[in-house]
């Protein structure tokens, strides 16, 4: 239910064409549900339901193993990817550094340009059992500083660009790692 109030009778002239318009297309597009026609039943896919994340990536991996999981180009428009089972071990690999450091269960903030190592962090910490914590990178530097502070962040895997950002609160003891690509 829409309520209208104005005094113009072009704006009411548009708006009633333009109600037409919709009706008008609505109706054509749903002939077929209109004059009773059934639709077209198609097999359903089937869904996978994972209890653990880890379970997922662990399947994906042998599911899909050599099948392109994760595809992007460098900044010399060279296309460069990993396989699931690439993807696989590498957070395998991430995720035992993490627990090595005493990080698995922690909150472990992520800041910086989106890039494979991005996605890395974020899917090993949750294999490991932290909470990955995304920082918008677009906010001021005093909003992400609240942000890292306000998640109570006990490490942060950040890009280059945003190294001087978060010393500052790496300065009140937290560990800070630096994401560096696989294309650089």
């Amino acid at each position: 239910l829409i309520r209208i109030e104005t005094t113009s009778k072009t704006a009411i002239d548009l708006i009633t064409v333009f109600i037409k318009i919709i009706s008008f297309d609505l109706l054509y597009h749903n002939k077929s549900f209109l004059q009773g026609e059934k639709m077209k039943k198609y097999p359903l896919n089937e869904v996978q339901y994972y209890s653990r994340f880890r379970d997922m990536v662990e399947d994906l991996g042998e599911k899909y193993g050599d099948a392109p999981a994760i595809s992007w180009f460098t900044r010399a428009q060279k296309e460069m990817g990993v396989t699931y089972r690439q993807f696989r071990d590498d957070v395998r690999h991430l995720q035992e550094k993490m627990v090595e450091m005493g990080l698995n269960g922690k909150h472990i903030a992520i800041v910086g340009e989106n890039c494979y190592e991005w996605i890395l962090v974020c899917f090993a910490a949750n294999y490991c059992g932290s909470t990955a914590v995304f920082v918008d990178i677009e906010q001021s530097d005093e909003t992400i500083l609240q942000m890292l502070t306000m998640a109570d962040t006990d490490a942060i895997f950040l890009s280059p660009s945003y190294k001087d950002i978060c010393e500052q609160y790496a300065a009140k003891g937290k560990e800070m790692f630096l994401l560096t690509g696989k294309d650089e």
